[in-house]
């Protein structure tokens, strides 16, 4: 299974990043092959609109089977889902610490909540 956790920096040691449609970087954890590949993510210009959907077009072609992300809004969701991937939540904790949190199946499927929706309150990065 592969999986996606989105993150700032380029490493499974990074910490999930907050918000799934600018990020600049999704962590791919294949579990057959027990290895990390890093998938950059070009969210656009800081405040551009439709970030969340962008990133959710690019994540259904990176052939993953779930994302874990901090949060994302409505669209985003619905496209990720339409393309049968499974949507997950996760903040505080690296991408490695994420997948192991998954495979335990500790993490919950997402559940849009009106307060998902982006502010463009993009954080600098670290």
């Amino acid at each position: 299974m592969r999986v996606a956790v989105s993150t700032r920096k380029p490493s499974p040691d990074a910490l999930v990043e907050p918000h799934f449609g600018h990020a600049r970087w999704f962590m791919i954890h294949d579990s057959e092959r027990q290895s990390w590949d890093a998938f950059e993510n070009d969210p656009g210009p800081p405040g551009a609109k439709g970030a969340g959907i962008r990133t959710a077009e690019r994540i259904r072609g990176a052939g993953v089977e779930a994302v874990i992300t901090g949060r994302l809004g409505p669209h985003p969701l619905e496209r990720l889902r339409e393309a049968g991937i499974r949507v997950c939540r996760a903040s505080g904790m690296t991408a490695a610490a994420a997948v192991e949190e998954f495979r335990r199946g500790a993490l919950a499927d997402y559940v849009a909540s009106p307060e998902d929706r982006c502010r463009h309150d993009v954080r600098a990065a670290d």
